[in-house]
């Protein structure tokens, strides 16, 4: 436990852990911040100091600004028709410049929901970033809070209330020490195995392994870091397939070739492959966040049944399949942002005993 503060005035508590998360690093050096950074991928509780919020939104606005100016010079040199070479170059670094924004979205937003909370203001308050660019900036500026300190979890101390402005502190008076309360305990496995028990702070490598075991598992809980792994690599691999099928369709004569018929099987397979997995592992993150698991089957009606329903009514106008598929992986998107951010619950345990679907 580390204090950060001065004489005069309470300390507020901080950690020189860089694998502790429970507490804000002060003082944090870039590599200590980045590491926080994506240690905290999918985590909105807690806090985070102003050097953690500042270093990784320094080399992540770097990298978007380097990627997005050779994406702008490539996409100038290319000809106006774009025959294989020229899609390419347009194409990969387009690809990557995707790629790197939705790896960094949801850390980044995270990210500003607990320097939020640092400064004693709800997280939720970070999604004014979507209407203006200078949010951001205001996030980092805002001074570090004493009362913000009822945003740690686990909540290891209440804070006890700060003397009146009016009140004149001897130099050298000592505050008495904050009263101390256990916080509630969420069982886990360390076993990649054993899928009675969520994994949590779980590796990528680990959160697909458990992904495909509980390929047809409802029962039992997942963590986030579970959930979010699995959705991570789901969006890369959508990306390589629609970047692959594009290329080859613009080189095909109207679609007609062997190459089309095998990428579109190739999609389709990893589609059915991920049909049923994908709703298995969300139902186990609803039990994680004490919410019932058929609220699954209203999230999927919502996701893909408008969307479809678009498909059938419009099938014969031009344009309308690819729009209402867009639409699809839009409504999938959000409400695998909305399930996957829902905190973890102490009372949902009892789902790993009772074996609840």
């Amino acid at each position: 436990m580390h204090v950060h503060g001065g004489p005069g005035y309470p300390g507020i508590r901080g950690t020189q852990d860089p694998h502790d998360m429970t507490l804000p690093f002060y003082s944090a050096s870039p590599r200590v911040a980045l590491k926080r950074f994506f240690k905290g991928y999918a985590q909105f509780r807690g806090r985070a100091s102003k050097s953690e919020y500042w270093w990784p939104h320094l080399l992540v606005g770097s990298i978007a600004s380097f990627l997005g100016a050779v994406t702008g010079i490539c996409t100038a040199v290319a000809p106006e028709q774009l025959d294989g070479t020229a899609l390419i170059v347009v194409m990969v670094p387009f690809g990557v410049t995707i790629m790197f924004s939705l790896a960094v979205a949801l850390p980044s937003l995270a990210l500003g929901w607990r320097r939020l909370q640092d400064a004693n203001v709800h997280g939720a308050f970070t999604f004014i970033t979507f209407f203006t660019s200078v949010w951001p900036v205001v996030i980092g500026l805002l001074p570090t809070n004493y009362e913000g300190q009822r945003y740690d979890h686990p909540p290891a101390f209440q804070p006890y209330p700060l003397p009146p402005s009016d009140e004149v502190v001897a130099p050298g008076y000592a505050y008495p020490a904050p009263p101390v309360r256990s916080a509630p305990r969420l069982c886990g496995t360390d076993d990649p195995d054993d899928m009675s028990l969520p994994f949590y702070s779980v590796s990528s490598q680990v959160a697909l392994k458990r992904f495909f075991l509980g390929y047809a598992r409802f029962a039992g809980r997942a963590s986030k870091s579970e959930f979010w792994w699995v959705q991570l690599f789901a969006v890369l691999t959508g990306l390589v397939l629609t970047a692959a099928m594009t290329v080859v369709w613009n080189i095909s004569p109207g679609g007609r070739s062997v190459a089309w018929t095998v990428s579109c099987a190739v999609t389709a397979l990893v589609a059915l492959v991920w049909l049923l997995p994908w709703p298995a592992l969300a139902w186990r993150r609803l039990h994680d966040t004490d919410k019932a698991g058929w609220a699954m089957a209203a999230v999927v009606a919502l996701a893909l049944g408008v969307p479809l329903l678009v498909v059938g009514w419009r099938q014969y106008q031009a344009g309308a399949v690819p729009g209402a598929l867009a639409l699809a992986a839009l409504a999938a998107g959000v409400c695998s942002l909305v399930v996957g951010s829902l905190p973890t619950e102490t009372d949902e345990q009892a789902v790993d005993d009772l074996g609840e679907t």
